[in-house]
């Protein structure tokens, strides 16, 4: 196989060098680009799984090394995203501001929990870090970006909204819920995936089964969110491109938290 084996884990290091860039970028309060960066990661994220399913280069220490990158791209930085922010807006007690940091051990705890679960294998059972990730970081910039707007003024002034948020994005990671990823597709077409290299392993529950039954819910809980991040971003590309931007990633990691969340819990009712 030659130097093709070292491809994907040299992807997923680039996944990390863009997450340690993301949190100097947002210690020096610079987040938007923080923000560019944490997507950067996620585009990574995306490129070593396919990297790795293209040249057959699974491998153990693959997995670790994507749990690793997934704890600082999508786990510490947006948690320190939203930390600075609210140590700079926040109208309210200083230790308040450090919640956001909690985070970070419940991103720890479910990439450490699914990658020793060897049962799951086309979804997920539980929020997957980098859309907790793409959620909070996206607010954090929207707060940066809109100083003015409503998202920050409620950021800042509210002592519910971020609590509120970060107890949603922490409870959904370490839940049991069901939710769909895109190798959902495999399952309900019936083909087979040869391995992972997601750090939020890829899972569909003890029995391995899939909970969403048809090709064409699985299209919906994936388009549906797609398609209302694409509007939000044309509405408001003429405030900047990434404003829009991390209006539209708001937006669509909103939809997809919200629908894959009732769909899941509706999957997860049925077959109790």
């Amino acid at each position: 196989m030659g130097l093709s084996r070292h491809i994907p884990n040299t992807i997923t290091l680039l996944n990390l060098v863009s997450g340690v860039f993301g949190i100097i970028y947002a210690a020096k309060g610079d987040i938007g680009c923080a923000f560019v960066l944490m997507l950067a990661a996620a585009l990574f994220d995306v490129l070593d799984g396919a990297a790795a399913r293209g040249l057959k280069a699974y491998s153990a220490i693959g997995k670790e090394l994507d749990s690793l990158a997934d704890l600082v791209s999508f786990g510490t930085l947006p948690a320190l995203m939203l930390f600075y922010m609210m140590q700079e807006n926040f109208i309210g007690p200083l230790w308040f501001t450090y919640i956001p940091l909690l985070l970070v051990p419940c991103a720890a705890l479910r990439l450490a929990k699914f990658n020793t679960d060897e049962t799951q294998a086309h979804g997920f059972r539980g929020l997957p870090v980098p859309a907790a990730a793409m959620f909070i970081g996206s607010v954090a910039a929207i707060m940066d970006l809109y100083e003015i707007g409503w998202i920050h003024n409620l950021m800042a002034r509210s002592f519910i909204a971020m609590p509120a948020i970060v107890y949603i994005a922490c409870r959904l990671m370490l839940s049991r819920i069901p939710m769909a990823s895109l190798k959902s597709f495999s399952k309900v077409s019936g083909t087979q995936c040869n391995g992972t290299r997601d750090g939020a392993q890829d899972e569909a529950g003890a029995s391995g089964q899939q909970p969403y039954g048809s090709r064409t819910a699985l299209i919906a809980i994936f388009a549906t969110p797609i398609v209302a991040g694409i509007a939000v971003l044309l509405t408001f590309l003429a405030d900047g491109f990434l404003h829009a931007l991390a209006g539209g990633i708001c937006t669509f990691s909103t939809a997809y938290i919200i629908i894959n969340t009732i769909a899941g819990g509706i999957a997860r009712y049925r077959k109790q």
